[in-house]
């Protein structure tokens, strides 16, 4: 069991207290495609409620998913955009600015030590940036894909982030390991 000290926040949306939670181990497999239809997670801690960054409840609440297995920590999200507004998706490539679209961002600290974090993040369309501390150019070994559909109400994001590659390593079926793993959402089209 892979304990996390969580703190879910939005970017221009969202916020909340860190809280304490066991990740749920899953013992089935999750294909990373956006979708989040697997039997595993079903199985995953559902985290809640998002606040937004000036205080109160956020209006509309996404569902944030997180489990682990052996090898990754994933964490899987579906986002809803309020109604008759187009997400903004504009950077396409690995290591553009997607903070500047619709995105969903990961900050995981595996040893709660607030120096050594890495930051992943994913726009709407799939494009993906990350970072060891506030090194940009650092390039990590993970997976996440995003799936939206135009005549959808919400986009969906999966990331399966190897412990190898946050060096980190959970300790299955026994409490362990801490991590600060921090979560936020850019909102910027549906503004």
């Amino acid at each position: 069991m892979v304990w996390a000290f969580l703190t879910l926040f939005a970017l221009k949306f969202a916020y909340i207290e860190p809280i304490v939670s066991s990740l749920q181990a899953t013992d089935g497999a999750i294909t990373v495609d956006g979708r989040l239809n697997e039997q595993a997670w079903q199985q995953a801690q559902q985290l809640s409620p998002m606040c937004i960054l000036n205080g109160g409840i956020a209006p509309i609440q996404p569902t944030i998913l997180i489990c682990h297995d052996i090898s990754n920590l994933y964490i899987g999200a579906i986002l809803p955009k309020p109604p008759r507004k187009q997400l903004r998706i504009t950077v396409k490539n690995r290591d553009g600015e997607v903070w500047q679209d619709d995105a969903f961002e990961i900050f995981i600290d595996p040893n709660r030590t607030c120096s050594r974090y890495y930051q992943f993040i994913v726009n709407a369309g799939g494009a993906k940036w990350d970072s060891y501390g506030r090194d940009g150019k650092w390039d990590g070994n993970w997976h996440s894909a995003s799936h939206y559909d135009v005549t959808s109400d919400h986009w969906s994001v999966e990331f399966a982030i190897p412990f190898e590659t946050i060096k980190a390593m959970p300790k299955m079926g026994i409490c362990g390991d801490l991590m600060s793993v921090g979560i936020g959402k850019h909102q910027q089209g549906c503004f």
